[in-house]
């Protein structure tokens, strides 16, 4: 069951590193989403890298480089998350991505 959903806009950032914290009682996880850009037109999705992290800083699972549906020309993102999350225990997810303009 997701408790709060979030949304982050990458065009607030400002060159600053922005978290979004959400609370969570799940027992797998399926990261779904789509890039938008301001020239939506020119930036596509190329690749992207979905890091999970332990409270205690420790990487428990890496996506490794995923690529885009270039066929489709789509921007979204999908990642099934493979670990069984432990009650009580905090989680840090981090994504990485890299658009077909660089």
């Amino acid at each position: 069951m997701l408790a709060k959903p979030f949304d982050y806009d990458s065009s607030n950032a400002n060159n600053v590193n922005n978290e979004e914290e959400s609370t969570f009682s799940i027992s797998s996880l399926e990261v779904i989403g789509n890039i938008t850009t301001e020239k939506a037109d020119d930036e596509k999705l190329y690749s992207y890298r979905i890091k999970l992290y332990d409270n205690l800083g420790n990487l428990v699972e890496d996506s490794g480089d995923l690529f885009s549906n270039s066929y489709q020309d789509s921007n979204e993102f999908y990642y099934y998350v493979k670990r069984e999350f432990k009650d009580g225990e905090q989680y840090r997810f981090e994504f990485y991505y890299t658009t077909i303009n660089g």
